[in-house]
């Protein structure tokens, strides 16, 4: 095949999603012509503010914000582009049955719904977050940089006195962690929820304590460890990357979905949109899409060893959940505390539903045995209670994720049973709130299907690829691939496949958009 003429860009990113649009911009800082092509009509990919019915908006799918780091905020001037994170106090309402509950607040002495717990379990709990901060501590500084191996990790541990620590967290469970300390069921089920959201695996389940503190290096907000909400939803973060990525020249296409990536001579040269016969081309290509949609959907079978594709097709990734979106004529009434506190209970940060740890256990046997749970575990938040942008003067809108409903269901399909599953999840919460059916005015559901075809997220993964040991750090997505490199030349990785894998961070745009102009710079110099 004859070479087409020279290319008109010296990158494109396929997909908008916050990692695409991260890199986008970096690279377009540092000189080069960044062309991002997003397939849905709007970008932010995971970070998305959407209609449920015309004036209710919500956040489809992430709807917090913690791990985005502060120097992605500060370099690409997120705030000047409209970037206001804030967050909410209280920040926690935990409801262990439907007449029982505790709210959080920012001051502890103002926790009220429940007794205090005693002065020893205090002390203890005092010793779980402050070994929890240590080990965060040390995490942290490894994130923003390139994923180091398994001796480099744990020499960090050991620098920070915490040698024994290392095995436990890349390779141990919240549960086993827990034990540690002496803490009641209660507390164990505060913390447990944070521990097991989004991850494939139990309380018993490895990398779970990694998961548990990897959520402790949160510095969007300012506060250490806190996470916090984007006023207009997380769609905001997507417009303000956006806005950003315009600024320093980021040509910008939604609605235009790649086919193929196009390959001359043996290295990634362009790629191949739908409906279009000429290839649009570039000196290299950066896939913010996961490692297995890209690698074994966008690149032909042939520029790849059949070895390598085995082991992408091997990548553990199991979609861990489902949304339900809820559109309300007014705020739930709590049947755990008067009716006159439901202002107050509406504006926490996070409303988790728990009743016993044998009830987690059971949720998470029944996903593994490819059945939705029937008493699944619950998290949900009412972010128009505190950010009056989202739904009309006096309504409002609720976003539930719902833990542990499998991609692969024993019996059925999504598409038979999602409705219906989401009917059972509603009711179920109705124990807890009474007036939910009377305020429910339109809802939509994500199942782990629909997840996957509105989406791309290959089996209805957020992150990409589960955090479990064997894919953290230098084996991200596979090992010897960790930076977003991949056997074929001139394309990479920047989505959240690649270290450190999400939440919501921005940090694997980050670290690819690094590499890919170190060794640019390298090649010009040699």
């Amino acid at each position: 095949m004859q070479s087409p003429k020279p290319q008109p860009y010296d990158t494109i990113i396929i997909g908008g999603g916050h990692n695409g649009l991260v890199c986008a911009t970096y690279l377009a800082k540092a000189g080069q012509s960044v062309l991002l092509l997003e397939r849905r009509h709007i970008v932010g990919g995971c970070t998305v503010t959407e209609e449920v019915i015309p004036g209710y908006r919500v956040s489809s799918i992430a709807h917090a914000v913690g791990l985005l780091r502060p120097e992605i905020i500060r370099d690409l001037d997120l705030v000047r582009h409209g970037l206001d994170i804030y967050v909410s106090d209280p920040g926690l309402l935990m409801l262990y049955g439907p007449e029982d509950g505790v709210l959080f607040w920012g001051d502890p002495a103002q926790t009220f719904m429940a007794p205090q717990i005693g002065e020893q379990e205090q002390a203890e709990y005092a010793r779980f977050q402050a070994t929890v901060a240590q080990i965060a501590a040390v995490l942290e500084p490894t994130l923003l940089r390139p994923a180091g191996s398994a001796l480099e990790l744990s020499n960090h541990f050991a620098a920070a006195g915490l040698a024994h620590r290392y095995e436990q967290v890349i390779h141990g469970s919240i549960s086993e962690f827990l034990a540690e300390f002496e803490l009641s069921e209660r507390t164990k089920l505060t913390i447990l929820p944070l521990a097991l959201i989004m991850m494939w695996g139990g309380p018993d389940s490895p990398g779970t304590l990694f998961n548990y503190c990897r959520l402790a290096t949160a510095q969007a907000t300012g506060i250490p460890g806190a996470w916090g909400f984007v006023r207009g939803g997380m769609g905001a973060l997507a417009t303000a990357l956006s806005s950003a990525a315009q600024a320093v020249g980021v040509e910008i296409r939604t609605g235009v979905e790649v086919e193929q990536i196009l390959v001359l001579d043996g290295k990634a040269a362009g790629v191949i949109v739908q409906g279009h016969s000429e290839p649009i081309l570039a000196r290299t290509i950066v896939s913010n899409a996961d490692p297995k949609r890209t690698l074994l959907q966008l690149v032909d079978p042939t520029h790849l060893s059949e070895a390598f594709r085995q082991h992408v097709a091997a990548i553990q990734m199991h979609g861990a959940g489902m949304k339900i979106l809820c559109a309300l004529d007014d705020l739930p009434v709590f049947r755990a505390a008067p009716a006159a506190a439901a202002p107050i209970l509406a504006r926490a940060g996070a409303i988790s539903l728990v009743t016993s740890i044998a009830g987690i256990e059971q949720a998470w046997q029944d996903a593994q045995a490819g059945r939705a749970s029937q008493s699944p575990l619950i998290e949900l938040t009412i972010p128009s209670a505190t950010d009056s942008t989202l739904a009309p003067p006096g309504k409002h809108v609720m976003s539930m994720h719902i833990q542990w409903t499998p991609y692969e269901l024993k019996e059925g399909s999504w598409d038979e049973l999602g409705e219906v599953y989401a009917d059972r999840v509603l009711a179920q919460l109705a124990d807890y709130m009474p007036n939910l059916p009377e305020i429910l005015l339109a809802r939509k559901v994500l199942t782990p299907l629909s997840l996957e075809r509105e989406y791309a997220l290959t089996q209805g993964q957020w992150e990409h690829g589960d955090t479990i040991s064997g894919q953290l750090y230098a084996a991200r997505p596979l090992p010897g691939w960790a930076g977003g490199q991949t056997p074929l030349p001139g394309l990479s990785l920047c989505g959240a496949g690649i270290h450190p894998g999400g939440p919501v961070s921005g940090i694997p745009g980050y670290n690819a958009a690094q590499r890919i102009l170190a060794e640019a710079d390298h090649a010009h110099t040699n």
